[in-house]
C-alpha cells in the first residue's frame, strides 16, 4: 500500500513542510544514507524521499515514526518545527 500524499497550500504548512523537509535531508545525510538507500529502508519510493526534502509534501505519521526508528530522531523535536516562527 503506498502512501497517500498530502499537499499543503497553508502558509504555515508550506513553512512547516520546507522545515520537516531541510532537517529530514540533514539527518539522511548525516546518517551517510543516499536517498535511494533510505528509500529501500523505508519502504517507499525515491521520488518520494525527494518530494519531502524539497517540501513538496510531508510524510504520514507512519513515515514519520519509521525515519524516527531508522534515523534516531525524535518525532516530538520535527513536529515542533511546526511552531517555529
Amino acid at each position: 500500500m503506498r502512501p497517500r500524499r498530502v499537499i499543503y497550500t497553508k502558509e504555515q504548512d508550506v513553512e512547516f513542510a520546507k522545515r520537516l523537509g531541510q532537517e529530514l535531508r540533514k539527518k539522511r545525510k548525516e546518517a551517510g544514507l543516499s536517498q535511494r538507500e533510505l528509500a529501500y529502508e523505508l519502504n517507499i519510493s525515491e521520488s518520494t524521499i525527494k518530494n519531502y526534502e524539497l517540501g513538496l509534501t510531508v510524510p504520514l505519521v507512519s513515515i514519520i515514526a519509521r525515519y524516527c526508528d531508522l534515523l534516531f530522531l525524535d518525532a516530538r523535536k520535527l513536529m515542533n518545527l511546526y511552531f517555529v516562527d
